[in-house]
């Protein structure tokens, strides 16, 4: 009996996150996804300060599996610590309020050379600690890796041997140990159970990033 009462429990909390997700009439959350997306701007129209060198790193594609383009959240802003050298952008699944959001940041940038940035710096790479496994980290082995010095990871707590639980599954990437790559994507559901799957589903993502 307490098994059937738990079961039907979670069958009531699924359904209430999935009514959230696509009840697009509801004006107290955040809209839903445009199912036709929005174009791309071009890094003229953007109010970055740097040169134009992340923008060009990121896919100029429309759209990606069942996301299409979002909007670009933030680019360089040198008074802002956390977009110090960092153009990020999302993608979304029409109709829905899930997003899968990716920053680019360039650790060359004089900030990250301050005790401030390097502490900011220091956490980020903490990504690609070993340690990190216990927390869900792990190496790529389904992403190509054009360079032995670049490192990459997914990440959840949900890949943890400690079976943590989140909402969002994450890929991790240092590139030329300069820039660094974060892509989180939405996962209530949890639809990737296990880091190789959600590796198959990032993977054409990362291999199209400019990165040289």
């Amino acid at each position: 009996m307490k098994k059937t009462l738990f079961f039907c429990a979670l069958v009531l909390l699924s359904q209430a996150i999935f009514s959230q997700d696509t009840d697009c009439s509801d004006v107290t959350q955040i809209s839903c996804c445009r199912e036709e997306g929005n174009p791309i701007p071009p890094f003229s129209r953007l109010s970055c300060t740097d040169d134009g060198g992340l923008y060009a790193m990121f896919p100029q594609v429309l759209s990606y599996k069942d996301y299409v383009f979002n909007q670009i959240q933030n680019c360089h802003k040198p008074e802002v610590d956390g977009y110090v050298g960092t153009l990020q952008f999302s993608y979304c699944k029409p109709k829905h309020r899930k997003f899968m959001t990716i920053s680019i940041t360039d650790f060359s940038m004089p900030f990250y050379q301050t005790s401030k940035g390097e502490a900011i710096m220091d956490m980020y790479l903490l990504n690609f600690h070993p340690s990190a496994m216990h927390i869900g980290s792990r190496e790529v082995t389904k992403i190509e890796n054009k360079d032995i010095k670049n490192e990459m990871r997914v990440f959840s707590p949900r890949f943890s041997p400690y079976d943590g639980f989140g909402d969002t599954v994450s890929f991790f990437g240092y590139y030329q140990k300069r820039y660094y790559v974060e892509i989180h994507v939405d996962d209530e559901e949890n639809l990737f159970t296990s880091p190789e799957q959600f590796e198959l589903f990032i993977k054409e993502y990362v291999e199209m990033l400019n990165i040289k």
